[in-house]
């Protein structure tokens, strides 16, 4: 199997993971009653930056880069970018 075919990483499964948090960051945000639900989705978007850096620093240093990865970690970026974004720009 050639290096970068690998599909089951964990920087990939980090980059899953946080498109897995943007629609319970969604949820939390436009659901927020409180201050606290605020808190509450403002961690979930501190997990994902988080696990956002440590997917990069682990591909890197254990040589776990892959092509799904080189697509999947900027897609995720980029979408929960806009959802913040979206969410922050919309009036409740």
């Amino acid at each position: 199997m050639k290096k970068n075919s690998k599909i089951l990483t964990i920087p990939n499964v980090l980059s899953m993971f946080r498109l897995v948090l943007i629609p319970v960051y969604v949820g939390l945000y436009v659901n927020a009653q409180s201050d606290r639900d605020y808190v509450n989705a403002g961690i979930v978007l501190g997990i994902s930056c988080i696990t956002d850096l440590l997917d990069g620093w682990i591909a890197r240093q254990f040589n776990q880069t892959s092509d799904l990865g080189k697509v999947l970690d900027p897609i995720a970026d980029k979408v929960t970018q806009a959802v913040v974004l979206f969410c922050m720009a919309d009036e409740h």
